[in-house]
């Protein structure tokens, strides 16, 4: 079973992260893709959109049944 989660170290670069379950041994694995740059600017295409902190719905909307896309973030910020 895995679960994808939210890019954390971008100053790593990190461009994905997942979490694997091994339910055998009872462990769980954070599995980090991390990609080299080659120059110091901002690289869009590597920099993708991510989960947002903020959730999309209230608990009392999902119980009302109402179905919202995902909220993203952008990882790039301007000082």
């Amino acid at each position: 079973m895995e679960q994808i989660c939210a890019k954390f170290g971008v100053s790593q670069c990190e461009i994905f992260r997942f979490y694997k379950l091994v339910t055998l041994k009872g462990l769980l694995f954070c599995v980090c893709v991390l990609c080299p740059l080659q120059s110091e600017s901002y690289q869009e295409d590597i920099f993708l959109m991510t989960a947002g902190t903020e959730s999309a719905l209230s608990a009392a909307e999902w119980l009302g049944g109402i179905d919202r896309g995902d909220v993203f973030i952008f990882m790039y910020f301007k000082e």
